[in-house]
């Protein structure tokens, strides 16, 4: 599975911008022509969670970065948040698919969530670590499952 969009479940928002101006060319000083800033610190104070109260980007510099950056990152984030997930459409490496290790690991998935959510439910409790697992277990299931769907999407003529 191609691992450029994957980011930990539960990241942030800001994170996620951070993660994705991390992941370009030249990341922070490209990331200040884009959005129009001279220093990199006003952009790691943009990005900055500890720092929202004072330091806010734009929603059209916002737009810049992920128009600039493919957004793969900060859409998982924002999905997530909604309580979705992000489908990127396109694969890349789609002639180099074997659509049966992919079917394999979707199941695998489902096997992988239930037994977390078995473990963590069995004294009728759930701890942080156990949800933790949960939703990672979740998080790699639906990018399983949007595989698939992205795979048969691009099948199709």
């Amino acid at each position: 599975m191609s691992e450029f969009f994957k980011i930990t479940p539960g990241t942030s928002l800001r994170d996620a911008v951070r993660e994705e101006i991390k992941r370009q060319p030249h990341g922070v000083k490209a990331a200040c022509a884009v959005i129009g800033v001279t220093h990199p610190q006003t952009l790691s104070n943009y990005t900055c969670n500890t720092k929202r109260d004072t330091h806010n980007m734009s929603l059209d510099q916002f737009e810049s970065i992920i128009e600039w950056s493919g957004g793969g990152c900060i859409a998982q984030a924002v999905a997530e948040m909604a309580g979705g997930v992000f489908l990127p459409m396109q694969i890349d490496d789609f002639e180099n698919v074997d659509v049966l290790a992919e079917v394999v690991a979707s199941i695998e998935s489902v096997s992988n969530l239930v037994n977390e959510v078995k473990g963590a439910i069995e004294d009728r409790s759930v701890d942080d670590n156990e949800w933790s697992k949960i939703r990672s277990a979740k998080f790699k299931l639906s990018t399983a499952a949007n595989r698939l769907v992205a795979l048969c999407s691009q099948m199709r003529e």
